[in-house]
């Protein structure tokens, strides 16, 4: 009879420890899945390539989005970006490299358009 006893506390002991492990997380909650929506953001073009000096025009646009969009450079000496109105901007390429350009909305969405400026190639050499 002990035997069983003993056994018995071990067997719900485990079924605990396994109830405890399944939960992911102290205190037994389970969290709430996370679901990531897509962004309706749009930006046009997708990437540039540019020689230095050239300029080129990101248009933004986001389905039942009424505000503005913000841009910004990774990198100024590369490719310089400034707003033209509340969804145009104007990139200028600077300097041979790449950068990234990130247009935002004011609901935390962005996409990043890559610039890449290559120095112009005379005679092909």
């Amino acid at each position: 009879m002990l035997r069983f006893a003993a056994m018995r506390r071990i067997a719900i002991l485990a079924a605990c420890l396994c109830v405890a492990a399944c939960t992911g997380s102290p205190g037994g909650a389970i969290p709430a899945p996370r679901f990531d929506t897509p962004s309706g953001l749009s930006v046009t073009p997708g990437s540039l390539s540019m020689g230095p000096g050239d300029q080129a025009s990101l248009q933004a646009s986001e389905s039942g989005f009424a505000g503005s969009f913000t841009a910004q450079s990774s990198s100024e000496g590369i490719a310089s970006v400034a707003p033209v109105d509340a969804t145009s901007f104007q990139v200028t390429a600077v300097a041979v490299g790449t950068a990234n350009i990130t247009v935002s909305d004011g609901k935390g969405n962005s996409k990043i358009v890559a610039v890449s400026v290559q120095s112009t190639v005379i005679g092909g050499q």
